[in-house]
């Protein structure tokens, strides 16, 4: 999606100054630019807008290019916010990991808390500037829609497993692999904090 939103300014950009100039070339790479930009912008909007389907027995979330991933709830071995810095702006993400080693990013999941970081908590163990930092505040999070949408799924998932299920067990939202982007958690059983260094990839 954020290489398309670069080309569709660039690309109509050029258009209006091949309009404006009279310029045949910008004309031909603004058009072309364009072009790639749509479908681009269309596909991943498609999976940023759609949102995911909770059911009894299984959560169903949608794909770009093929069907929607089914992904039964007594597989799931993690479920909670992240605080993503790799999107184009920083911000919570709701991310669900399985028994098999997989981790879902559900991109039409996310919310932003304004705020100063919580001060118990401390630093963040990586260096990020300090705009970027998250707002570690458990509640604020929890009444936000993307919070109540992780605390739901999560009281679903622990209804279908029970006490001793791969949830329970292994909450790999809290400790789960960052690949070099991800800050910090929250949980929906009030847990939250910073991924430390050796938690990421």
């Amino acid at each position: 999606m954020v290489i398309g939103a670069l080309l569709l300014p660039l690309g109509a950009y050029l258009l209006m100054r091949a309009y404006l100039d009279s310029l045949l070339l910008s004309g031909i790479i603004g058009a072309v630019l364009c072009l790639l930009a749509l479908p681009l912008v269309t596909i991943s909007g498609h999976e940023v807008l759609r949102q995911p389907t909770l059911r009894e027995r299984t959560l169903v979330l949608p794909r770009r290019y093929h069907r929607s991933w089914r992904i039964p709830l007594a597989e799931i071995s993690g479920v909670g916010l992240i605080y993503d810095l790799g999107a184009v702006r920083a911000g919570w993400l709701l991310r669900v990991w399985t028994v098999d080693g997989s981790s879902y990013g559900i991109e039409s999941v996310r919310t932003y808390i304004r705020g100063h970081k919580h001060p118990e908590l401390g630093l963040p163990p990586v260096k990020v500037a300090r705009r970027k930092r998250p707002r570690l505040d458990w509640k604020a999070i929890a009444v936000t829609p993307a919070g109540r949408a992780t605390a739901t799924l999560d009281q679903q998932v622990r209804r279908v497993q029970g006490p001793d299920g791969p949830l329970a067990r292994q909450m790999e939202q809290c400790t789960g692999p960052s690949y070099g982007i991800y800050l910090a958690y929250w949980s929906a059983d009030g847990q939250i904090g910073w991924l430390g260094p050796d938690e990421t990839n």
